[in-house]
């Protein structure tokens, strides 16, 4: 399956003053931010494609439950405005835009839990990421297992207008302009590095309880041993990582 996924936000001023503190940027870099941010809007691509998991995984917690494998990406046009950032010196902007980008792409995980509830009437409870458990080394056969099945179309209990709100599932003419060749479409190499590079590969962990929905990859999440938010404490780490070695 394949969707089309909508993670406009509602509240532009909202995401950027998160960014500001998660970040630790100046009230001066403001007004940067934000037209960084409207950059990237103009040049996303947003998706997530999926696959019911059939493989066992030698993780017992993924094996004995039901889950899909999930692979989302912002796209490539994120990819080459910041390569066009950096070529013309501009790396300020560029590294705001990799922290835009983090921001973005954890309100995917929102937005495909809500999503994936609403096609299938099952929630995802937790993720479990390539790299921790399961090694990086079989990133190329789970995307190989993704793009294998024919992408469908959800039907049933769904209305146009309600995939609509947050969400276009892709109709088969527009399938079809998603070849090989297409700059956007998931893709790893040798060592399961991803292209875009803006890009995630994880297994969802579903089960029936809607309430045990899980919140996604954030801080604000009550459960202090959920690994979901420990993630996100490792995706800050790495950014300011990068902020130190780019002052350097």
């Amino acid at each position: 399956m394949k969707i089309r996924m909508s993670i406009e936000q509602s509240d532009d001023e909202k995401i950027i003053k998160k960014v500001m503190e998660k970040y630790h940027f100046d009230k001066e870099a403001e007004n940067e931010l934000k037209a960084v941010y409207k950059k990237m809007l103009l040049c996303m691509s947003p998706y997530a494609i999926y696959k019911m998991n059939q493989r066992d995984t030698g993780v017992k917690f993924v094996d004995d439950r039901q889950s899909a494998i999930v692979a989302m990406t912002l796209g490539c046009g994120v990819d080459s405005l910041e390569e066009r950032l950096t070529n013309e010196g501009k790396l300020d902007e560029a590294y705001m835009l990799e922290c835009i980008a983090g921001e973005m792409l954890l309100n995917m995980y929102k937005d495909f839990n809500r999503s994936y509830a609403r096609f299938h009437r099952r929630y995802v409870e937790r993720y479990v990421f390539i790299g921790d458990e399961i090694p990086v080394t079989v990133i190329p056969r789970l995307l190989e297992e993704i793009k294998g099945s024919k992408p469908g179309i959800t039907t049933g209990t769904v209305t146009d207008a309600e995939a609509s709100e947050e969400l276009s599932v892709l109709d088969e003419d527009e399938i079809g302009l998603k070849t090989a060749v297409d700059a956007d479409e998931i893709t790893t190499n040798e060592y399961g590095v991803l292209s875009p590079s803006k890009s995630v590969i994880f297994y969802a962990i579903l089960t029936e309880n809607p309430n045990q929905v899980c919140e996604g990859i954030c801080n604000s999440c009550q459960n202090d041993r959920c690994d979901n938010r420990i993630k996100d404490r490792h995706l800050q780490l790495e950014h300011c990582m990068l902020y130190c070695r780019k002052k350097d």
